[in-house]
């Protein structure tokens, strides 16, 4: 249940509460219970000493400017102020003198009265001699949630975060971003975390690694208004190269607040099986806590790829501004933090333009194609009933299929694939728009509704592409604040693909999917662009052959295989500015 003290719930009420009931594990509080009766087991509070969270920052212009002293004359304390309502601050603490311990459990510890000024807190280890944010030599060990999450760490009996002694790391940094927007002032904050210590040292050290943006890279690098997805992603070349495979044990999803959704997928290294998906349907930033499906141990194994997406919904209304990526509370973020043994030497995350050789990569993006609606975009399953299956029958008229004709008709056939049991994802994508007066083959064939997640309907997708906006800015030397991006459509993708030797009916590349060609990672081009590949005049219809590339016009250049999907602006398909 929830870590703060209350007996009463109140839906909708001011002070809102967190709470999680667990049918099949024992809970984190009920390991911690256990520490807290062993006498072997000490606890060490770490917290902001009668902080004075500013009533107002001034901003910094840049985000690697250097940090403050706090200015309410906190000892070894450091401010950066990411706009005026936002303020990270530093508390750091040596441990120098400390015996060699393993940190078995990590419990925030909130102020009451600074409760709604706390965003999240992260804890670092550190080599640092002087109060450093963001030394080269620092590891996060616990990224807690809020003031409405439970946040209770505990670590697997196998396994802790290494301090004290010998341990290279000689202290702490606690890490507090606090969100002040009305400006209130003397508001005094003692939270942070209690370590509960071990001196009898576990067979694994524990770490933490990053995926996404941890360092933000994309900071000032604009949101599209409206629905938007961000794709990021760890590769198996560098997962290849952890020395053993790894146990990963929890994790945090962290966006703020545009965040709609958010989901990681981890892949094997053919990127055919997702061997485990993390998500929340509906994020709440508010709500920040451990991610409670994965407060169980499961295996990253080398070779894997770990593929980190987010979704925002921002604001339409020019008076609310246009979102950014960035530090502050009203800026986003796309982080996932996994808690792993046994840790890894000097490697702290895989995420976008992180350091090589553990270098990630923003994969691609997209925004809804035209008439998609936001709740289809955001692709939830969250509370929706499951496709009909055979011998089920079908519910109410729906846009994807599945309606009342949706069955697997024993005796139908397809002559081009066959019975129903033959319509996998990429036979969908080809033949599911076919009419045979009995509805199309993907009401046929509940089978292949279910595997298609295309509309079945015949019209082309479009949509604009925001991979890697910052090459866009690099190309065109445009302005942050007056890109428009490029719009892509099924001409240009046919036009892009066929430079490759890719035609409408050829399986897609995996890199061509990564790079977010096509929205929704099809199997075909087809399954997008039905028109455009001549696939609506029923099963006789042939894809149209793809158009040849064209002539570069003057003042422009072929486009590198990178550049390609910006080409379209303002030199056309395959050509870029000289």
């Amino acid at each position: 249940m929830s870590s703060f003290e209350s007996d009463t719930f109140n839906y909708h009420g001011r002070m809102r509460q967190a709470a999680a009931v667990d049918f099949f594990l024992v809970s984190p509080a009920d390991k911690l219970a256990s520490l807290r009766a062993d006498a072997a087991i000490l606890t060490y509070d770490l917290v902001a000493p009668n902080y004075t969270i500013p009533s107002r920052c001034e901003p910094i212009t840049s985000v690697a400017s250097s940090s403050r002293a706090c200015i309410d004359g906190t000892p070894a304390c450091r401010e950066i102020c990411y706009e005026a309502s936002t303020v990270y601050t530093s508390f750091c603490i040596s441990s120098e003198g400390w015996p060699l311990s393993h940190i078995v459990a990590i419990e925030p510890i909130v102020s009451a009265a600074s409760r709604p000024y706390l965003h999240h807190m992260v804890l670092h280890v550190t080599t640092a001699t002087e109060c450093e944010p963001n030394h080269p030599e620092e590891s996060p060990i616990y990224a807690g949630p809020g003031p409405l999450g439970t946040g209770i760490l505990v670590l697997p009996a196998e396994a802790g975060f290494r301090i004290g002694g010998a341990s290279k790391f000689t202290g702490f940094r606690l890490e507090i971003h606090y969100d002040n927007p009305a400006f209130t002032p003397d508001v005094l904050d003692a939270s942070g975390t209690r370590l509960y210590l071990s001196s009898e040292l576990r067979m694994h050290d524990a770490a933490v690694l990053s995926n996404g943006d941890k360092s933000v890279h994309l900071a000032n690098i604009p949101l599209p208004a409206g629905p938007s997805r961000w794709d990021f992603e760890c590769p198996s070349a560098a997962t290849a190269l952890f020395p053993t495979p790894l146990t990963a044990f929890a994790r945090v999803l962290h966006m703020h607040q545009s965040g709609a959704r958010m989901i990681t997928r981890q892949l094997d290294s053919t990127a055919r099986i997702v061997k485990r998906e993390s998500k929340y349907d509906y994020y709440d930033f508010a709500w920040q806590t451990l991610y409670v499906p994965d407060l169980v141990e499961w295996t990253i194994d080398q070779g894997d790829i770990l593929q980190t997406s987010c979704y925002y919904d921002s604001p339409t209304s020019q008076n609310s501004g246009r979102k950014v990526f960035g530090f502050g509370s009203l800026d986003e973020m796309c982080i996932d933090f996994i808690f792993y043994y046994p840790a890894l030497p000097s490697v702290l995350e895989c995420g976008y333009q992180s350091k090589p050789p553990f270098t990630g990569a923003l994969t691609g993006g997209s925004v809804p194609f035209i008439g998609q609606q936001t709740f289809d975009f955001l692709n939830r399953s969250f509370g929706l009933a499951k496709a009909p299956v055979q011998g089920e029958g079908g519910g109410g008229e729906g846009e994807y299929g599945g309606n009342e004709k949706c069955r697997n008709v024993v005796d139908w056939i397809h002559p081009d694939v066959g019975d129903c049991e033959k319509f996998d994802k990429a036979a969908c994508e080809l033949f599911g728009r076919d009419d045979f007066g009995q509805g199309d083959a993907a009401h046929a064939c509940c089978a292949c509704s279910s595997e298609s997640q295309f509309r079945h309907t015949c019209a082309d997708q479009t949509w604009p592409s925001i991979s890697d906006a910052r090459q866009i800015i690099d190309i065109f030397k445009y302005v942050v604040d007056e890109i428009e991006l490029p719009q892509i459509n099924c001409a240009i993708a046919i036009a892009v693909l066929s430079q490759f030797g890719i035609g409408c009916t050829d399986p897609l590349p995996i890199a061509a999917k990564a790079e977010n060609l096509l929205p929704g990672d099809p199997e075909t081009l087809a399954g997008v662009c039905p028109v455009s590949c001549g696939r609506c005049g029923g099963y006789k219809a042939l894809p149209s052959p793809p158009p040849p590339t064209p002539l570069c016009p003057a003042g422009c250049v072929a486009a590198e295989r990178r550049q390609l999907l910006f080409s379209a602006l303002p030199c056309g398909p395959g050509c870029r500015p000289e």
